[in-house]
């Protein structure tokens, strides 16, 4: 059953978000009085007395912990290994403001509240306008947190995402601000070590602010403290910005350490890719140490986005190849140096920074989205009239949900940010293959999740790294460019949310992949991700109108899975997650003959579906009993022994043409419109990328660098003429 008015009342007042007076009182205010919980609900977001955020986890019975101290949480913002992030607003000086908690699992470890403690001493230190200030810190009912300025702006790995590469002079305004707040730091002593693209906010008026101390080392002479953090040996940082001699020794990083990582940094700005390629962890590590560096100049004129005048990019190309210099001897000894250098380059002509929009911002266009986000949440207190599969009820909610506070749930990109014990493995080498023991440590873990597996991988190779011969330039074979999807039109945000059937394309006949609806399928033998982090599935597809049985597009199974499936009417996406399986249905009707974007996203707690750019209204979300399959990658159908027990035991073979597939980590997609890529490319968090624009015989090709390279099974090509 649903949640009653009264029920939801009463909630209300229990949070602490509002009196029982000020409920009465907004109720009264009304044209009409509510009659139901989602009816209240939607009042309290439209009239702006709650956020979208607060009411859902009011509705869920999640609510008593969305007030902390004198702080009101207010939404979700961000997540990472050390903490979750929350806009909130303090009760009494109504000022905005970011709020740090540490995750409710790592407060047992008391390494963890340790370093949760240490990142906010780093950041008391600081007062800077290229950092992030800080305000408060605090404990509360067990809860650790610490709150900051609120920075109303995005992350440059965003930015670029987005809005595509910058220019010349954009990036080198970027880095010349977070060399400044870089350069405060290290004068007082800390050192950051994970300097990257998504650690650097820039707000509306175009300035660059400096985040997330959270593996920042003091050089203060406190080396004991701050090694009893780190661990012996320890590998701390994110892969494709970590310089050399992090990987091997990171408790005694120093300020030329984040110099590389800004070079690196630089690198993405520019080209929308991380500085070295590799398919794993390891060859990525190996690649920084060794691997000649390419040439900026080469990628920035191959990609085309932009032409700066030949000076300018041939002086940047000169300070970013000091930057990443192999040996921290060679690069630039301090960010002031850094600084200097860059704005030498624009002697003649000023860099400038831009403002930037953020990814939303309050509109009326608004209502549509909390409408959209709170009827996902009513659909699933509902139950499913079906007699043969049961909706969750409420209590099932309450108890399954994404907890309110803290959040557990893992949001946007999965960092490669990794610690580890890398001197138990130093010794261990005595010769062989690095590529074959790797193989034999993932054949031997391959049931710990990526990142443990990551971190185990680094621990073994990286104490043969020394005995390696180098490697030459003309042995590399560098990934391609890897362009960024263009901008949403300006408008898109405004396009009005709607159930009925999207548009349809007006593009000709397009080339790709024709599925029989028999017996063709494309199988990723190596794939061997677990589904377990936020994900985004995407194709360009054109369904034939000969199906009416569920057939699957594309299947990611394993003990965690997520699918995209159609039948005759409909779309729809579902997941089995820690036990909570769950099918959606978009209420508009699929039409045969006509191409279209389809889009799934998994957050870390909900799946949404978008049919060319608009996010869907679905039916209730329906609960299943399907167990664990074959862990794999599956495109186009799957072979009905390799589906989950529990399965009725029909095919899920998909009929009509694939034209180009994408997994991505993270969600992609978080607002209710957006302008779908008519071009699927490659960026950083890219899984696999299958392009059917050109002809293929047996194998699909991976375009993301990672060689998921799929076998294709009866499945033909066409040119679409």
């Amino acid at each position: 059953m649903g949640v009653s008015l009264e029920q939801f009342r009463q909630r209300v007042k229990q949070s602490g978000l509002m009196s029982g007076a000020d409920l009465t009182a907004f109720e009264t205010a009304l044209d009409a009085p509510p009659e139901t919980a989602e009816e209240l609900a939607r009042a309290l977001v439209r009239k702006e007395q709650l956020t979208s955020y607060q009411v859902k986890k009011v509705y869920a019975g999640k609510g008593d912990n969305l007030v902390l101290g004198n702080y009101i949480l207010q939404d979700k913002i961000g997540a990472g290994g050390m903490g979750q992030v929350y806009r909130a607003e303090h009760r009494r000086m109504k000022r905005t403001v970011a709020l740090k908690v540490l995750p409710p699992d790592a407060v047992q470890d008391q390494t963890a509240v340790q370093r949760f403690h240490r990142e906010v001493e780093a950041v008391a230190r600081l007062s800077h306008p290229n950092i992030v200030t800080a305000y408060d810190a605090d404990e509360n009912r067990g809860v650790h947190y610490y709150v900051m300025e609120f920075v109303d702006g995005v992350d440059l790995s965003t930015l670029v995402k987005r809005d595509g590469v910058c220019t010349c002079r954009q990036a080198v305004g970027y880095l010349i601000q977070a060399a400044r707040g870089l350069q405060y730091a290290h004068q007082q002593g800390v050192i950051h070590r994970d300097i990257k693209p998504s650690n650097l906010l820039v707000d509306r008026h175009g300035t660059v602010k400096l985040l997330d101390l959270g593996l920042a080392r003091f050089d203060d002479g406190d080396v004991a403290h701050s090694a009893a953090l780190t661990g012996t040996g320890a590998v701390m940082g994110t892969i494709d910005y970590m310089s050399p001699e992090q990987a091997l020794d990171t408790k005694h990083a120093d300020a030329r350490s984040d110099i590389y990582s800004l070079g690196c940094t630089l690198w993405y700005l520019l080209t929308g890719t991380p500085l070295f390629g590799g398919d794993t962890v390891v060859k990525r590590i190996i690649a920084h140490r060794e691997e000649e560096t390419p040439s900026l100049s080469k990628i920035v004129a191959r990609l085309g986005s932009h032409e700066p005048p030949p000076q300018l990019l041939t002086a940047v190309e000169s300070v970013f190849r000091k930057m990443v210099a192999k040996d921290p001897d060679d690069r630039y000894q301090t960010a002031a140096e850094v600084i200097d250098a860059l704005q030498a380059c624009t002697a003649s002509s000023s860099a400038h920074t831009v403002a930037v929009t953020p990814d939303r911002t309050k509109s009326d266009s608004d209502s549509h989205s909390d409408d959209n986000a709170l009827q996902k949440l009513f659909n699933h207190v509902q139950s499913a009239d079906t007699p043969t599969i049961a909706a969750p009820s409420a209590e099932a909610l309450a108890d399954d949900a994404e907890a309110v506070f803290p959040d557990t749930a893992p949001s946007g990109v999965l960092d490669q940010t990794m610690t580890s014990g890398l001197s138990r493995f130093r010794d261990k080498r005595q010769g062989g293959s690095i590529v074959s023991e790797v193989r034999n440590l993932v054949a031997r873990h391959k049931k710990l999740s990526l990142g443990i597996a990551g971190s185990v991988l680094i621990l073994l190779v990286l104490g043969a790294i020394a005995n390696r011969p180098p490697a030459t330039f003309d042995s590399i074979d560098p990934a391609p460019p890897r362009p960024v999807n263009p901008p949403p039109p300006e408008d898109a945000a405004n396009i009005p949310s709607m159930a009925a059937s999207p548009p349809a394309t007006e593009h000709q006949p397009a080339a790709g992949l024709v599925f029989d609806g028999v017996d063709d399928y494309i199988e990723v033998p190596d794939w061997t991700y677990n589904a377990s982090q936020p994900v985004t599935i995407e194709a360009w597809v054109t369904p034939a109108g000969d199906r009416h049985e569920p057939a699957n597009l594309v299947s990611w199974l394993g003990p965690r899975w997520i699918t995209l499936w159609r039948n005759s009417e409909q779309w729809g996406i579902g997941s089995v997650t820690s036990g909570n399986n769950r099918i959606i249905f978009a209420l508009s009707t699929l039409v045969p003959g006509e191409r279209i974007h389809i889009a799934g996203t998994w957050d870390g707690q909900d799946i949404d579906l978008f049919l060319n750019g608009r996010r869907q209204q679905t039916r209730e979300p329906l609960a299943f009993n399907y167990g664990d399959g074959t862990t794999g990658l599956y495109i186009g159908g799957v072979p009905v022994e390799k589906l989950p027990s529990g399965h009725d035991g029909e095919d899920r073979f998909f009929s009509g043409i694939l034209h180009s597939l994408r997994i991505t980590r993270g969600t992609l997609y978080n607002t209710d419109n957006f302008s779908p890529p008519e071009v699927l490319t490659p960026h950083n968090d890219t899984q696999a990328l299958y392009l059917f624009n050109t002809p293929v015989t047996d194998q699909a090709v991976d375009h993301s660098g990672q060689n998921h390279h799929g076998t294709i099974h009866g499945a033909t090509w066409d040119a679409g003429d």
